[in-house]
């Protein structure tokens, strides 16, 4: 995986979580959260080093909420409900020294309906 070689070269620790993610976004959004959440209690909100979870896979996207000029996909979704899920969980208070990101992207360059390949999330982000 690019992600992978990407923290390797980065010097970060980092784990591969799955490569076989198949879910609905919100879960997948929830689920992705609370693995970020568990690694910084696990270290007392401070970790030694730069640190990358890898999860790979596809998610869906209920569609019965969408309205018909809505864009975007999934990846941007995902993003978004997990920025709403940091903020919920107030991690902008609780882990303020660490840039905690969650970028969620689409490796063939499409996501949805958009330009874009994906989106960058962070706590501050909603």
């Amino acid at each position: 995986l690019l992600a992978q070689q990407f923290a390797a070269d980065s010097h970060y620790t980092h784990r591969i979580l799955t490569t076989r993610l198949q879910m609905d976004v919100r879960l997948a959004a929830s689920l992705l959260v609370s693995f970020v959440e568990a690694f910084f209690l696990q270290y007392n909100g401070n970790p030694a080093s730069p640190h990358v979870d890898i999860l790979a896979g596809e998610t869906v996207v209920n569609l019965d909420h969408i309205t018909p000029s809505a864009r975007g996909g999934r990846n941007q979704e995902l993003a978004l409900l997990a920025a709403i899920e940091m903020h919920q969980r107030a991690f902008s208070h609780r882990f303020p020294h660490h840039d905690i990101a969650v970028v969620a992207a689409g490796t063939d360059g499409n996501d949805g309906s958009s330009d874009a390949a994906g989106a960058i999330a962070t706590p501050h982000t909603v």
